[in-house]
């Protein structure tokens, strides 16, 4: 009776701001083919600033973030 999900992608194994942009633009563009992905970093200070910096643009595409137990099955 758990309830579980795996994230889809781990945004930060090179925690610099490029591979971190990288992978949040492969996790958006899963969520839009899929209706939503589970995304996973580590508290990098880079990591932090980057979604910051992603989540400010990806409202205007309609993108939001929700808790991950918003998608767990």
């Amino acid at each position: 009776g758990v309830r579980a999900s795996a994230a889809d992608r781990s945004i930060d194994i090179r925690p610099s701001a490029p591979d971190i942009q990288a992978q949040l633009g492969a996790l958006e563009a899963s969520a839009k083919q899929k209706g939503a992905a589970l995304g996973f970093g580590v508290g990098y200070s880079v990591t932090i600033d980057q979604i910051i910096l992603w989540l400010s643009e990806a409202r205007n595409r309609g993108i939001i973030l929700a808790p991950a137990s918003a998608i767990t099955s």
